[in-house]
């Protein structure tokens, strides 16, 4: 009674709590962003460039009372190969410095953070940066392994959806855990177009090995990119033959195809196999600059050994990413394109659409605005109305009990806000660890040869409190019993079956010698029990058995003496003649 007492007061002092916040002033919150103008990646500007400039219009008009801005430090890249971005952290160390000193003289209430978008060339000195000063920084276009090691960098968060990333590997621990397979080979392509397969599978092999209970991972790194010898791709499945009967594949479809056509022709396709894959294999590699003739990857060959294959992929609302891309259905795929034409000068192909990246770096600005609700409540109406509930029943997380004004340079403590959190953003929903790391949405789907296309049947939820799989509907397997076991009936080497067969065998016949035994020594016994007995009653004998016998010898007499009898009356009667 006295909560609602509580609450119905707090409703009557609302207008003027709002009257309160309308003079409290708002709070800057400024991105800083190493960035570049390349195409050669997927964070380079032209690409991301349009969604951070929508998320920040979209969160000053959702949260008015958040100044929010975006300053992109562009480097030099007249002369970059390939594998180099162009961010310079000469450059934005003199541009966060002299920012410092501005908010310093002008006495500003302001939230300075990094986004970082670009590619990994330059990641590692924008972190130990960021760290320095300890400030959030969140990484939207590519993964770090540094975002869970906490005691080092304990200001890195990250919102890219990708299956280069410690969480989707770490899902795939969890469907082997979940059948309860004990044995894993584990497959990477190495030397390949996109290296992210190879640490994608050394990866992994390191999580299956470190997995409680134990699994009994074999890592096999084969570059199986050009032109593979037939011996090559029969010794590596021989090997999977010897080892297990689980293969994590880490490759994309034209070496995954090469190696699951050989499996057929080896009769490792049956159903006693499963391969477990990444991208879909009906589909090109989409990164790829190196490859435009699709015969190479023999998809019609191929198509025959996908129904030995369960395909472990992130997933939006249930279905599969279709080469890491923002479907065709999202409404900002129209206006992503136009201002990448009309402001960086970049024009998609036209069988090209906005890939993850670009979506993740929308959330990262939107999540920024969310949390810097929480961390100044009185810069909203609404935010300092929710500061001040929670103040009075002391439910709030530990921002929102501190009085303000709160330290924005703490940025460990901000960066904790992020944690263990589902934010709501116009790309989907996005869940945040419990150490600032995105859980994507990763589903489970087999083969339908009928459709010609992968069909989800388990889903990992990106939720904190998620520990297994849901079903979606029931599973469709080639034949046999699911899940395929780890290992055989006989063992992999088929000896388990042979050595029972010889151990039931000589247990049958020692068991036969015995009963055999058993009876020979009964009838001694009882044969020599039975003389005895003769010989103990051989003085006690039956009245009725020695008449018997008499009357026997008597009619023995009589039939000797007839016989003797008429031997004589013949012998007479022959005389006489």
């Amino acid at each position: 009674m006295l909560y609602y007492s509580a609450v119905v007061w707090e409703l009557l002092l609302l207008p003027e709590l709002c009257d309160a916040s309308s003079s409290l002033g708002a709070l800057d919150i400024e991105i800083i962003s190493p960035a570049s103008m390349t195409v050669k990646q997927f964070g380079g500007l032209p690409f991301v460039g349009p969604a951070f400039n929508l998320a920040v219009t979209d969160v000053r008009r959702q949260f008015p009372k958040l100044n929010v801005t975006q300053k992109f430090i562009v480097g030099f890249n007249e002369s970059l190969s390939d594998g180099e971005c162009g961010e310079n952290d000469v450059l934005l160390t003199e541009y966060y410095y002299r920012r410092r000193l501005d908010t310093l003289h002008g006495r500003q209430r302001r939230w300075t953070l990094f986004i970082y978008s670009g590619c990994g060339v330059g990641l590692t000195s924008n972190l130990q940066i960021a760290t320095g000063l300890n400030k959030v920084v969140i990484i939207s276009g590519v993964s770090s392994p540094y975002v869970t090691e906490k005691a080092a960098f304990p200001t890195i968060l990250t919102t890219v959806l990708s299956p280069i990333s410690p969480a989707s590997y770490a899902t795939v621990v969890k469907l082997v855990q979940f059948y309860g397979w004990t044995t894993v080979i584990v497959v990477t392509e190495i030397g390949g177009v996109n290296t992210g397969y190879e640490i994608g599978g050394r990866a992994v092999y390191s999580l299956l090995r470190a997995a409680i209970p134990p699994i009994d991972a074999t890592f096999v790194p084969v570059s199986l990119t050009g032109n593979v010898a037939t011996s090559v791709l029969v010794a590596l499945l021989e090997q999977f033959r010897a080892t297990s009967r689980i293969m994590f594949l880490s490759a994309d479809s034209l070496p995954a195809n090469k190696l699951l056509i050989q499996a057929r022709l080896q009769g490792m396709t049956d159903g006693s196999y499963v391969y477990l894959i990444t991208s879909a294999l009906t589909l090109p590699y989409d990164g790829s600059r190196l490859r435009n003739v699709s015969n190479e990857y023999h998809f019609k060959e191929a198509r025959h050994s996908y129904s030995s294959c369960l395909m472990v992929a992130l997933g939006i609302d249930h279905q599969f990413v279709q080469g890491l891309a923002v479907a065709d259905s999202n409404p900002y795929v129209n206006i992503w394109k136009a201002t990448s034409q009309s402001e960086y000068n970049y024009t998609y192909p036209a069988n090209k659409r906005p890939t993850l990246h670009v979506a993740s770096a929308y959330a990262a600005v939107t999540i920024v605005a969310q949390v810097g609700t929480f961390a100044f409540p009185k810069a909203t109406i609404l935010g300092y109305y929710i500061h001040q509930l929670h103040e009075r029943f002391k439910v709030a997380d530990q921002l929102r009990r501190q009085e303000p004004p709160f330290d924005f340079d703490d940025g460990a403590l901000l960066a904790r806000q992020f944690f263990n959190r589902t934010f709501q953003t116009n790309v989907g929903n996005l869940t945040l660890n419990h150490v600032g790391q995105r859980i994507p949405q990763t589903l489970v789907g087999y083969y339908d040869p009928d459709k010609d296309v992968f069909v989800p049947y388990l889903v990992y939820e990106p939720t904190s409190d998620s520990s297994t799989f849901e079903s979606l509907q029931q599973s469709r397997w080639l034949n046999g019993p699911w899940p395929v076991p780890s290992e055989p009936l006989c063992g992999f080497s088929g000896l388990r079956c042979k050595t029972s067969n010889m151990l039931i065998m000589i247990i049958t016949g020692i068991a036969v010698g015995g009963i055999a035994t058993c009876l020979c020594i009964y009838c001694v016994i009882q044969r020599f029990f039975y003389y005895q007995r003769l010989h103990q009653l051989w003085w006690n004998l039956d009245p009725n058995l020695l008449m018997q016998m008499e009357q026997w010898r008597r009619q023995q007499a009589k039939s000797a003496l007839g016989r003797f009898g008429a031997i004589l009356c013949v012998g007479s009667v022959r005389a006489l003649d």
